[in-house]
């Protein structure tokens, strides 16, 4: 059996590491042909990825009533997807775990950035809060997939319709600005049509 040397097992790749970006972490590479790329990492912890920041916070503009955990950073979740979408500017994207609507709210913040026209759809549960469920156990009763309480009803439609029109859903501007760089008022609304379709609204259609 034949031995590699030292020199062999360590032989360096095309890519090679030049710096990394000083707010995003990600790598900075050169190919072979001096051309520089950019290389994301597994772990991005710029300022705009701050959850508290811009995904509860920003959420609670647009919706303020909205209770939901943990939403994501509407720019982190812009950030992920210009990595694949920069050059697709006709892309459909699917959430088939939408919780708040982050991921749709950032396609049509990355469409109004760029003039792309691309299209996302929204999948998930009517999910309910774990107090509205104590509150229903109490009174013997079972969770309604049509409960107006729900994820569904109360945070995901709700903020898509804000996100569009720049109003809250009881008719106030929606306060602040899209940042990371600077961009519109969040009130001038964003372009883009929105299509609520049910479970109810999909039975009628095949019993139709």
């Amino acid at each position: 059996m034949s031995s590699q040397t030292k020199e062999q097992k360590q032989a360096p790749s095309v890519d090679s590491i030049v710096g990394y970006d000083p707010i995003t972490g990600t790598a900075e590479l050169t190919e072979s042909d001096e051309q520089r790329k950019t290389l994301p990492t597994t772990v991005w912890t710029p300022p705009s990825h701050n959850y508290s920041s811009y995904g509860s916070w920003m959420l609670r503009r647009f919706v303020p009533r909205a209770t939901f955990s943990h939403p994501k950073s509407i720019y982190a979740v812009e950030d992920a997807l210009r990595f694949y979408l920069t050059n697709k500017p006709q892309a459909k994207v699917l959430d088939i775990y939408a919780g708040s609507g982050s991921t749709a709210h950032a396609v049509m913040l990355l469409n109004a950035t760029d003039g792309g026209a691309r299209e996302s759809t929204s999948v998930t549960i009517n999910e309910l809060s774990p107090h509205r469920l104590r509150h229903l156990a109490l009174a013997g009763l079972d969770g309604d997939e049509n409960d107006p309480t729900g994820v569904f009803y109360a945070v995901l439609v709700p903020r898509l319709k804000a996100a569009l029109t720049g109003l809250t859903p009881s008719g106030d501007p929606v306060k602040g600005k899209y940042c990371f760089p600077d961009r519109t008022a969040c009130s001038e609304g964003l372009p883009g049509q929105l299509a609520v379709m049910t479970r109810q609204v999909v039975r009628q259609a095949q019993a139709a």
